[in-house]
């Protein structure tokens, strides 16, 4: 989560000063940044879902690999087993 949330950026007050800057030109940039943060904070938590997802199903693939490799295995013992039984 970002430090400054959105709502801190469109909400935060600058005290005024005779020759300060434009008030107008500050809340435009503020505001420009706060929709930024939001769409990124979003996009970072739509990432963060599509990894997860990704993660369980490398998960499943692994386990089914796993699977067919004791299966290989198992095939290839009994393969040996039977050449010497008919030998």
């Amino acid at each position: 989560m970002p430090k400054v949330t959105p709502l801190e950026i469109q909400n935060r007050q600058f005290s005024k000063k005779w020759r300060g800057i434009d008030a107008v030109e500050v809340e435009a940039f503020l505001s420009l940044v706060s929709e930024e943060i939001e769409d990124l904070t979003r996009a970072k938590a739509e990432l963060e879902s599509r990894v997860r997802a990704l993660e369980t199903e490398n998960g499943e693939h692994r386990e089914r690999e796993r699977t067919l490799s004791r299966r290989r295995r198992t095939e290839n013992r009994n393969d040996r087993l039977h050449k010497r039984i008919s030998r």
